[in-house]
């Protein structure tokens, strides 16, 4: 069995459904959670936050992983099917495009995913909740208070305004080439590229209406003014401002109005609140009638009206009904079970592998020991000259040890901060099914599902790289190498998850080095055929390194120090932009190379020598970038990514057109399982990476990063962008965190163009046709 969950994107436009395959959920274990007790101990350091009585530790290191969504699908229009039963589509209005709010990242300092704002103590509160009979989701996690003009990020965690102004001041004051994260889950922020009124720009993030409301609720119960009980003093409260989130007595509603714009700080008469509870909820009103609430659903336009829209732009609709009547459908389909389980299943797993992070480093304490005795012992069977030997040995395994330590502890926090996340969700899954508002049900479910498959995606895709790391003193023969007492290395073993999926392995089976640490160039060569050769594509061919000519109409081979090999030459008579290996038939090797002019795809047969398929493609528009991922081709076609299937016969057959983000999107890039990589090439462009039916996994942009192009990515998941008119190369891990600017040391590097990955070395195109190597 397997259930279709709608997902929306942030305009709150139904997008792509993700599947829950059976069988694919883990299992929470008794004990396998950590509980946090009302009163946690939090204490911050410098380097790591931790809530000592819940057990859960949080260093600032930055996250390095990400999860893959379960066989993600989209089918704009269809409507959602359970066991190929159909189901009213629900897609709600258009709310705000929800923007970001900052964490920090400066370049050259990984440990920073934890924003030295964040109150600890309060997400171990909202986390309390959990286990409570109330739900609770009104704690800002930065100042632990009540949230105060609640301002909303994409990943849905809200906070006060004048904290997120705070925080991005912080932020901007160590320098403003940081890169901004969420404070909670540490993701990128990728609208805040260059902001310079921290004010601002906290003002311009979208109302959490659907908190906002809650809160309301639960001060008009009391019908005190929310400024006053700050004061102790108990005032009752006459009009509520929905900005703010506050009651107001009369005198702070005087003084309200007079500080505050009425078109932003719009108040309401606590009378009119308790007679229609729903004036709360901004998104409830009718955007193209501002006194209207928004009272049915229509399936045939897929969209919440008014009556009026009702009389007037759905007169002839044959299917409308109620919003309430279309939330009670929604709420009782197993889509809705299977969310809620999905989220059970991601903190089952983010629990196993915290528990497991632990007791490797509880272990590696131990054998830590152990070698510190063989060291001693190496030592006692020489003499008093080898004192200086013995210590060099001793610091090289306490500075790996530290180093490891430091990498697992990373690790453990990368699926802490994401266990938050879960607990976060499952606050705002259950505030949603006491909501007693079908439009808030109708608005918000869509986008917490959304995020729920995204966060299962990071989970699913950093849980198949963890592995058990172990000790292995390498001892030296003491009479024939004096120099040195020994190494110390590492035994990795993968950890194998309860249920072992396909796509797991295929996620493990990648080969897996470490490259966390910046690459530095190591040589350059040139690769030229006339004067006036242009290099704008390539790929890793067998150990041959594969590059596009495309004013010299020519694809050639070399090697890896840049020499010319004549066995791997093709000829064409129109020019070529880009290359990609497709799987072998029949014994024989197989390439497709795109025509970027002439909007033709060739596939080629390559042996002895290159022979055309018969078969050749036509896009819809010019090609340029092409990437072959898991069956499909992505072509990147300027203002789209057009996907081709490849079938057994090694024909290409049309099967979609992404209208994805961008303006000229001229290079793509195929990463692990079903992710898409691809570069929007205007001056402030973005890197983006998205699923292969478009969900977005994330964004990425810098004010280091002009013109983004060239893509590629390595064995440990990270990936690597050109900054075409930065002069630079920035590497982010997986999530789209930024780990290094790459900025090489060579006075000639100038407008890379391509990235390509080839025994896991980087080569990097510049210049036109000069290639610089990284290491």
């Amino acid at each position: 069995m397997s259930a279709h969950l709608p997902t929306m994107d942030s305009n709150g436009k139904e997008g792509s459904s993700a599947t829950l395959n059976k069988g694919s959920s883990a299992t929470l274990n008794k004990g396998s959670s950590a509980t946090l007790n009302k009163g946690s101990n939090a204490t911050l350091n410098k380097s790591e936050v931790t809530l000592n009585r819940s057990q859960l530790t949080l260093n600032r290191a930055s996250i390095d992983g990400s999860q893959t969504v379960q066989n993600v699908q989209s089918k704009p229009g269809s409507r959602m099917t359970v066991d190929n039963v159909s189901l009213p589509p629900i897609t709600p209005t258009k709310m705000e495009t929800p923007k970001p709010s900052p964490s920090v990242y400066t370049n050259g300092n990984e440990n920073r995913a934890i924003s030295p704002d964040i109150n600890m103590e309060a997400i171990g509160a909202s986390m309390i909740s959990l286990r409570t009979d109330e739900v609770e989701v009104s704690k800002c996690p930065i100042c632990a208070r009540e949230l105060n003009s609640p301002k909303c990020l994409p990943c849905l965690h809200t906070f006060c305004e004048a904290c997120v102004s705070r925080h991005v001041a912080t932020s901007l004051s160590q320098g403003k080439a940081v890169q901004i994260r969420c404070p909670v889950c540490a993701t990128p922020v990728s609208s805040a590229r260059a902001i310079t009124d921290p004010m601002e720009f906290s003002k311009s993030l979208p109302t959490n209406h659907f908190i906002s409301s809650l809160m309301a609720e639960r001060l008009l119960k009391q019908k005190l003014c929310k400024p006053c009980l700050k004061t102790h003093k108990n005032t009752p409260a006459i009009t509520w401002c929905s900005y703010c989130a506050e009651t107001l007595c009369k005198e702070h509603d005087s003084y309200h109005r007079g500080l505050t714009s009425p078109d932003v700080h719009k108040t309401v008469a606590i009378e009119n609140v308790q007679k229609d509870k729903m004036i709360l909820y901004a998104p409830g009103l009718c955007p193209n009638h501002s006194d209207e609430k928004l009272v049915y659903f229509c399936h045939d336009h897929r969209e919440t009206c008014c009556d009026v829209c009702k009389k007037t732009v759905h007169k002839n609709c044959e299917d409308v009904v109620t919003t309430e009547e279309a939330a009670n459908a929604l709420k009782s389909t197993k889509e809705t079970h299977i969310l809620s389980q999905m989220l059970k299943s991601i903190n089952a797993q983010t629990d196993e592998i915290v528990h497991g992070r632990k007791e490797n480093i509880k272990s590696l304490e131990e054998e830590k020991n152990k070698e510190e005795q063989t060291i001693k012992s190496y030592r006692e069977e020489i003499d008093r000259h080898l004192d200086k030997l013995e210590q060099n040995l001793r610091s090289e395994l306490e500075e790996k040890h530290q180093q490891k330590i430091s990498e697992l502890k990373a690790e453990m926090d990368s699926f802490e901060t994401k266990r938050m996340t879960v607990a976060y969700y499952k606050d705002l899954l259950q505030a949603l099914m006491s909501s007693s508002s079908g439009i808030q049900v109708i608005n918000e479910l869509g986008k917490v599902g959304q995020q729920c498959a995204i966060l299962e995606e990071k989970v699913q895709h950093r849980a198949a790289k963890v592995k058990i790391v172990n000790y292995e003193l390498k001892q030296n023969d003491l009479t024939a190498n004096l120099d040195s007492l020994g190494s110390v290395e590492f035994r990795s073993t993968s950890v194998v998850p309860n249920v072992v999926t396909e796509d797991w392995n295929k996620l493990r089976s990648k080969k897996s080095v470490n490259k966390n640490k910046p690459r530095e160039n190591t040589h350059d060569f040139m690769v030229i055929k006339y004067s006036h050769s242009r290099i704008t594509g390539g790929t890793s061919y067998k150990s041959k390194l594969v590059l596009v000519d495309n004013t010299g109409r020519e694809v050639r081979g070399y090697t890896e120090m840049g020499q010319r090999d004549d066995s791997f030459t093709i000829s064409f008579k129109k020019n070529p932009w880009d290359i990609t290996c497709l799987p072998e038939r029949e014994g024989r090797d197989m390439i497709a190379v795109t025509l970027h002019n002439d909007c033709e795809i060739q596939v080629i047969e390559y042996g002895d020598k290159a022979v055309p398929d018969k078969h050749v493609y036509h896009t819809r528009t010019n090609c340029f970038g092409i990437a072959y991922l898991e069956g499909f081709v992505v072509v990147a076609c300027v203002q789209g990514l057009e996907v081709a299937e490849l079938v057994d016969d090694h024909r290409l057959i049309y099967r979609n057109f992404l209208r994805v983000c961008g303006e000229k999107i001229y290079y793509v890039c195929s990463g692990e399982k079903n992710r898409v990589y691809y570069s929007d090439s205007i001056d402030k462009g973005s890197l983006y990476c998205i699923t292969l039916d478009g969900t977005e996994i994330f964004q990425y942009s810098h004010v280091n990063l002009r013109s983004p192009r060239g893509i590629s990515t390595d064995s440990t998941g990270n990936v690597f962008v050109c900054g075409y008119y930065s002069n630079n190369i920035h590497q982010l891990n997986a999530e789209g965190v930024l780990m290094h600017i790459i900025s090489p040391k060579s006075k000639t590097f100038y407008k890379p163009l391509v990235l390509i990955e080839h025994n896991d070395r980087m080569y990097s195109v510049f210049g036109k046709h000069k290639v610089i190597v990284f290491t």
